[in-house]
């Protein structure tokens, strides 16, 4: 944006361009004793808040939920309406709030809330700022305004009183970030306080005309929007959009796939590519099937799945089976615990190290107890690793190890069992062959020879569309377009119209081609479950077509 400005205006030295923390942080720095802070505070980031919050409910023994907490905080801090399910719960809330202001408050810390919430106080306590602010701030141009919060309208009010010279430029239909604070209503606000000239661009440089047909339909049945219709005279030839209903989330994962290949075989790049959806938590499927098909990928804002630690032990366990190496070994010995302590592994190491053995064998002929036992459980898992189908052996393995029952003692214990449940699912998939642990071994061997693509750009992107707010693509693949995903089960009458508002965001990301899919029966949280295609569908008068269109 400065360098947009700078091109066009000899003067863009002299404006201010920053984002909503940095003005604010700007004036709190020089004058923060006027909050009752010393100069040159610092800012603490999201992991540091967290450990505050947990240590104050563990040194209190609060049932709260620190993700609870933590919302909450927020919510105070920016003027949100806060929500209790009962006066015991807010009084609880309270004092943790309490408590911790206190406790950045003494360490001279502030969080990214702060800097709004307390800006705000900085105002209501220095009259000579305000007011040198007032007369400074003499146009004012906010950009994506659907996205600001409460507090933040409340300030731009404050500091444009004397000119009223605010120039407000969003999209309601954009407005997607509700659960961070975004406040729909501040554009409403503005439009009936300061009655402004109202600009509507309607003209979209982006998407083909069937594109923004399907956008329109569907987004006119939202009630709270400014009404306008997009159009474009950009593309000769319109790419008709493709609507799948699939049977399960295989079939859905196996269409994305075949398609990506038939869309390179038509001469678009990977990087063209972008495969959208609600949450994550439907993404599993569609990467094993990249995976297997050879298609470099990236999930975007996501740690990968066959990433996280409980896949990874999971995948260790298969290794060390399979060849009794150190290095799977080293992440498995005390994974659950098996008071096998530090200095004995490495003392085994260091015996394996002169003897230039393994340390598994080191292990066989140790007389420790602990280490006697589990040489003795690998023994057991062994025999039914050779023989045992994939997907069975994955339930002995788990119970063998008692691993559910070591998760559940863990924070996130939902999440990491979900993860698993959608593990035991991709074994489901592999064949019955004479050799099952080569198969399994295979299977593994293909995800992690995947190339790393942290480096590379010619990939295809899967990502929520959350995170593909402000991105553009000439190809996007929307998946999960079912009743209970998108709109998401969780969604109210309310949310509804957020949750229409999601949809719209993600057809508008794409620039050529829009392909909708949905699937009758998926997999979630280790469950088979089904769905109907989203009732959002209606709304945009697709007719269905033939699996295999291109």
């Amino acid at each position: 944006m400065k360098y947009r400005i700078k091109k066009f205006n000899e003067k863009a030295d002299e404006i201010s361009i920053s984002t909503f923390h940095s003005f604010c942080y700007g004036y709190l720095y020089d004058f923060a004793p006027y909050v009752g802070y010393e100069m040159k505070f610092g800012i603490i980031d999201d992991d540091d808040k967290l450990k505050i919050i947990r240590n104050i409910i563990k040194e209190h023994e609060l049932d709260i939920l620190d993700a609870d907490a933590i919302k909450t905080i927020s919510n105070v801090k920016n003027h949100t309406d806060t929500t209790y399910t009962s006066i015991d719960q807010a009084v609880k809330m309270n004092f943790i709030f309490h408590e911790y202001q206190a406790i950045i408050l003494k360490n001279n810390k502030m969080d990214l809330d702060d800097l709004m919430y307390q800006f705000k106080n900085l105002l209501a306590n220095y009259e000579a700022l305000k007011e040198f602010l007032q007369e400074a701030c003499e146009y004012i141009l906010v950009d994506e305004c659907q996205d600001t919060n409460v507090i933040q309208y409340e300030i731009l009010e404050i500091i444009s009183k004397k000119h009223n010279n605010l120039f407000m430029v969003g999209d309601q239909d954009q407005c997607i970030y509700t659960f961070r604070g975004s406040n729909l209503d501040n554009i409403k606000h503005f439009i009936e306080t300061k009655q402004p000239k109202i600009i509507k661009l309607e003209e979209n440089y982006r998407s083909n005309a069937n594109i923004l047909n399907v956008a329109n339909n569907l987004i006119k049945n939202n009630n709270k929007r400014l009404d306008k219709t997009l159009y474009t005279n950009q593309f000769s030839k319109n790419y008709q959009v493709i609507y799948a209903p699939l049977e399960n989330s295989y079939e859905e994962a196996r269409y994305i796939a075949n398609l990506i290949i038939k869309l390179s075989d038509a001469g678009y790049l990977y990087q063209d590519i972008a495969v959208l959806y609600r949450n994550h938590a439907i993404s599993n499927s569609f990467e094993k099937e990249l995976i297997r098909q050879k298609i470099p990928y990236k999930i975007i804002g996501s740690y990968p799945f066959f990433k996280h630690k409980e896949i990874k032990t999971i995948s260790n366990y298969y290794y060390f089976l399979n060849n009794k190496d150190d290095l799977s070994l080293n992440e498995i010995y005390a994974v659950p615990p098996r008071k096998i302590g530090d200095v004995t592994f490495s003392t085994l190491e260091t015996d394996a190290k002169q003897l230039n053995t393994s340390i598994y064998e080191q292990m066989q002929l140790s007389t420790n107890e602990n280490i006697k036992a589990f040489v003795e459980l690998i023994k057991k898992l062994e025999t039914s690793f050779k023989t045992e189908s994939p997907k069975d052996y994955i339930q002995v393995l788990l119970e063998t190890i008692k691993y559910n029952d070591y998760l559940s003692k863990q924070e996130k214990v939902k999440q990491k069992l979900s993860r698993i449940q959608d593990f035991i699912q991709m074994f489901a998939g592999l064949p019955n062959t004479e050799y099952p642990d080569q198969e399994t071994i295979k299977f593994l061997n293909d995800i992690y020879l995947k190339p790393d693509e942290t480096t590379d750009d010619k990939i295809v992107k899967l990502m929520t569309i959350h995170q593909a707010k402000g991105l553009e693509f000439k190809v996007v693949i929307i998946a999960g377009c079912n009743e209970g995903i998108l709109p998401s089960f969780k969604a109210t009458n309310n949310d509804i119209e957020e949750e229409r508002r999601i949809f719209y965001v993600a057809i508008t990301r794409a620039k050529e081609r829009l392909y909708l899919l949905s699937a009758n029966q998926r997999t979630l949280h280790g469950k088979i479950q089904t769905f109907k295609p989203s009732s959002f569908l209606k709304n945009m008068n697709l007719e269905c077509i033939h699996l295999d269109k291109f």
